[in-house]
């Protein structure tokens, strides 16, 4: 009865196996690459010593990578004089072992049925191996008084397997972040360059949609180290509608698959503001369902475009560290994430003791978290961050925010790749509050904007009769404030248009690339 309940008790116990390999292909691709030596190099890149099983056709191995390196001949005289002189010469038979390996193999021609054997035999060993640290880690929890979430040794386990078949579908003997020499290297780097260079003048990452953004970040996670955004914003700046922006141009517009954390107002509340605003309706809708005739079919059309995006939302309303990991995970292998938008950081919680009884420790074990789950899997993520409240006494004084308003930036700026802040002035110092030089100013500033790109500016139709233009435009005025930039300069001077109807940021200028001034960075000194 026993048996039939726990089938796990009778697969254990019939456990008593060596690990996979295969001596003989081991042996045949050595003799492969002793009559042709040019396949040394093509070995180099995909294919590590720790493949090979046993210690001699190891160091063999081994020795013939360092001989290509340093362009020396590869038979096997040279291979034993090389040998003979690190005094490794008996270790792996005597010099008959070389010229039995040599004449291993008749000819060359199955080089490819070797590397494969060998290369399955190793990856089957990393299985075993991840397996058995995942039994050792099963049976051990709970034996000690600090006791582990459970949920934080399965996302250990699944990163274990993950990164077995990261190897398996790369289909080389060895993990994506093997060292590789300099020369390796070197080839690995021309080859990204030059498709930085074949694609000039575009954006090799993903783009925010907002031109002047893009064109200062040259694109986001462009490569496969994956990049962490950090968005700070005081109470009331628009976090989520950041976010929303970011999810309708990244998902919706661009299709490039989107895992969504929205922690703290909940993927309903969030859908509110995308569906709507998509469709052009104001989202006070969502509230009191005064839609017109005519919105109802554009909600259907946005409705169906995002319907179609590749968006998955979470539904909790906070994360253990565990939990957050394992769901990037497992979204990654099954949908191809490429992005992670969390909002907020403050939703977010460690998973070990210590980070849950101090705050300090506990935000570094979030952020180290994220920089695993974007550099491990090489995705965007997202934070979006809200500052320190103690702080907001500089809106008062209309000082835009920086990294010393993060609550605990020491542990919070280490990670991020990238540091941006939203703000928006007219929250802090309204139309009002500004005396009638400001005024002129902000007219006189804008003026050459409204004309050169009036779909971004407004035109004064629908305004009532006591709002200026000019007044009009300073109430939807933000600015996006990068304080760290891993790919170029920062900058606090490139300016948003915060479009309250729709629940909106979108960029002042419409080209991401231009020999035209006027279509150039819109630059509003002073506001």
């Amino acid at each position: 009865m026993s048996d039939q309940n726990h089938p796990a008790e009778r697969k254990l116990a019939a456990l008593n196996q060596t690990m996979p390999f295969s001596d003989e292909a081991e042996k045949g691709l050595l003799s492969c690459l002793l009559q042709d030596p040019e396949r040394v190099m093509e070995c180099q890149r995909d294919l590590l010593p720790e493949a090979f099983y046993h210690t001699q056709n190891r160091t063999v191995y081994e020795l013939l990578l360092d001989m290509a390196a340093k362009n020396e001949p590869i038979d096997p005289p040279a291979a034993t004089h090389r040998l003979r002189d690190m005094g490794k010469l008996e270790d792996v038979g005597g010099a008959a072992a070389l010229t039995e390996l040599f004449a291993f193999v008749p000819i060359a021609a199955h080089y490819p049925f070797y590397k494969k054997t060998i290369t399955d035999k190793w990856l089957m060993r990393q299985l075993v191996d991840a397996s058995a640290d995942n039994m050792q880690e099963g049976f051990a929890h709970g034996s000690t008084a600090d006791l582990e979430d459970a949920s934080q040794v399965v996302a250990r386990a699944e990163e274990r397997i993950f990164k077995v078949l990261e190897a398996a579908s790369a289909n080389k003997g060895g993990p994506e972040c093997q060292v590789l020499n300099s020369q390796s290297m070197t080839h690995e780097w021309l080859d990204a360059f030059q498709r930085i260079c074949d694609n000039r003048g575009k954006v090799m990452g993903i783009q925010t949609g907002w031109a002047d953004v893009d064109r200062t970040f040259h694109g986001l996670a462009p490569d496969g180290d994956g990049d962490l955004l950090m968005i700070g914003a005081f109470p009331g700046m628009g976090k989520t509608v950041g976010a929303v922006s970011l999810i309708e141009h990244i998902a919706v517009e661009c299709k490039v698959p989107t895992l969504v954390f929205p922690l703290e107002m909940g993927r309903t509340g969030m859908c509110h503001r995308l569906y709507l605003g998509r469709s052009g309706v104001n989202v006070n809708v969502s509230r009191n369902g005064m839609m017109k005739r005519d919105d109802v079919g554009a909600v259907s059309r946005a409705a169906q475009e995002i319907s179609m995006a590749p968006i998955y939302w979470d539904h909790k309303s906070s994360i253990t560290t565990a939990e957050l990991r394992a769901k990037v995970q497992l979204h990654v292998r099954r949908h191809g994430v490429k992005v992670v938008v969390i909002d907020h950081f403050g939703q977010l919680k460690p998973s070990s003791d210590h980070g849950r009884k101090d705050e300090r420790i506990g935000q570094k074990e979030i952020m180290e978290c994220l920089h695993e789950i974007r550099r491990n899997l090489g995705v965007l993520v997202v934070l979006f961050v809200q500052l320190d409240k103690k702080a907001r006494e500089k809106q008062d004084r209309n000082r835009p925010p920086s990294p010393g308003d993060i609550r605990g930036a020491s542990e919070m700026v280490e990670y991020p790749t990238h540091i941006a802040f939203i703000h928006r002035p007219p929250e802090v110092r309204p139309w009002a509050a500004l005396d009638d030089k400001e005024k002129e100013r902000w007219q006189s500033l804008t003026h050459g904007f409204r004309i050169d790109c009036p779909e971004r500016w407004h035109d004064g139709r629908g305004l009532p009769a006591h709002i200026e233009v000019c007044q009009a435009d300073y109430n939807e005025h933000a600015r996006f404030i990068i304080a760290k930039n891993r790919w170029g300069a920062t900058t606090d001077e490139i300016c948003l248009r915060f479009k309250p109807a729709l629940q909106r940021f979108e960029g002042r200028t419409t080209h991401l690339y231009s020999t035209n001034d006027k279509n150039r960075q819109v630059v509003l000194p002073g506001f």
